[in-house]
């Protein structure tokens, strides 16, 4: 649903986030994944938004769906016509993986259509991310 809302873990350090006026920006390393596929949590299958935290010292941002879906990326610097398509795609996490990750029926993965090859166009996703999470702020804290 577009209007469903995501919760994304972010570590309490200095280059995921900078305090400017009383207020939270959260910079496009909040986004980071080795994967170029940013982890979120459906908050609607949360008890809490800190069950998201993946460190106790975190803090947690959110942004919609549909602000994940209009993302506009050109998938090349040259054809700005052409756009990945961003999207939310729900990947829970079993008990009883063979990776040994913790159990997470919640999670899901922002992912772009086609697969992201060079990294600075992954780059401009998370700025865009950023943004959208910049607009709400903290939802927790990190402590």
């Amino acid at each position: 649903d577009d209007t469903e809302v995501l919760y994304r873990s972010v570590r309490n350090k200095v280059d995921f986030y900078k305090i400017i006026d009383g207020a939270v920006k959260f910079s496009s390393t909040a986004f980071n994944d080795k994967g170029q596929r940013p982890s979120v949590d459906r908050a609607a299958l949360r008890n809490a938004p800190e069950d998201t935290k993946l460190y106790p010292t975190d803090g947690i941002a959110q942004i919609l769906a549909t602000e994940v879906r209009k993302v506009e990326v050109p998938v090349k610097a040259e054809d700005p016509a052409t756009c990945f398509k961003v999207d939310v795609i729900y990947r829970p996490v079993p008990a009883d993986n063979p990776e040994g990750e913790k159990e997470n029926p919640a999670h899901s993965q922002i992912e772009a259509d086609p697969e992201i090859t060079i990294p600075r166009r992954f780059e401009k996703i998370k700025e865009a991310l950023a943004r959208a999470a910049t607009r709400y702020g903290w939802l927790v804290e990190p402590s």
